[in-house]
């Protein structure tokens, strides 16, 4: 192993003394390995604070970009580094460098799901509304990757929920086109979490809108009894003699009056027996759909 590897696996392993003596016998600070890392790229990704000072105090930069753009500060972001990530904010770090794919620290942090570090860089003013090559910002990628809890954060602390990628998409879409095409269904609903009391709220307008429709049949019952009462004549109400007599001529006229009252009355009640029917249908399929 060469005297360059050694001391960039030291780097990545923290091995501080180890680092310490590299440097000491001359070590280059700014040497990359195969894939274009730095020593401060590759301690920053195991979130090694004290060698990357160490390393920045023997004149390494901490904008150092690799071949990818990727600076220290992206790496403890994505890797969920937050000691590191508060050395180099204080440091006053290039804090909105993009890499090649448009990720900014905040970018990496959101879509890698590390809360506190996504809150750190908020509270230190990085670009909120920085969107990468995609047109994706902070909340999109949050809920892209599943990290609802940092979703639930940023909106809560004022981010776009209206933002657009480049496909039209606000984050709300996205993360209802993602849901369906994972389960086939539309499942997601973006809004914050119900509480209790929202869900006994529910309960209680649903039995309130129980008992108005109760009242409103009842209202009808009442009604149709009145509308039997007028129109049926005398001499057909139960417990009431009639009084016609059904031999005399003279009466018939008025008889047959009576008759026809009554097939009136029948055609009537039919009629609103299938009105009460189709609104008890209609009152029935509705209160299944609010529940």
């Amino acid at each position: 192993m060469s005297s360059s590897t050694a001391f960039l696996s030291a780097c990545l392993d923290g091995s501080l003394e180890v680092v310490q003596r590299y440097l000491r016998e001359g070590a280059d600070k700014n040497v990359k390995d195969s894939n274009g890392l730095e020593a401060i790229h590759l301690a920053s990704i195991r979130g090694h604070k004290d060698i990357v000072k160490l390393l920045a105090d023997n004149g390494a930069q901490l904008n150092a970009r690799d071949s990818t753009n990727m600076t220290p500060l992206h790496y403890a972001s994505m890797h969920g580094k937050l000691d590191l990530v508060q050395y180099l904010m204080s440091q006053k770090v290039f804090k909105n460098n993009r890499n090649n794919d448009g990720m900014t620290p905040l970018l990496c942090a959101a879509s890698n799901g590390h809360l506190e570090v996504v809150q750190l860089l908020i509270r230190e003013k990085v670009f909120d509304f920085a969107a990468n090559k995609d047109g994706n910002n902070a909340l999109h990628l949050a809920y892209l990757n599943g990290h609802n809890d940092i979703a639930d954060w940023l909106i809560k602390n004022g981010m776009d929920t209206s933002a657009k990628n480049k496909d039209g998409k606000t984050p709300e879409q996205l993360a209802s086109s993602m849901e369906q095409s994972a389960t086939g269904r539309t499942s997601y609903t973006f809004s914050t979490p119900r509480t209790e009391n929202a869900e006994k709220d529910d309960i209680a307008s649903k039995l309130e809108k129980t008992e108005a429709r109760r009242r409103m049949l009842a209202i009808a019952k009442e009604e149709s009894e009145k509308k039997f009462k007028s129109t049926v004549p005398s001499s057909a109400r139960v417990g009431e003699k009639p009084t016609t007599k059904l031999n005399a001529a003279p009466e018939m006229s008025k008889y047959s009056s009576d008759t026809k009252s009554l097939c009136k009355y029948f055609i009537l009640k039919t009629r609103e027996y299938k009105l009460i029917i189709a609104y008890l249908c209609f009152s029935f399929s509705g209160f299944q759909r609010s529940t």
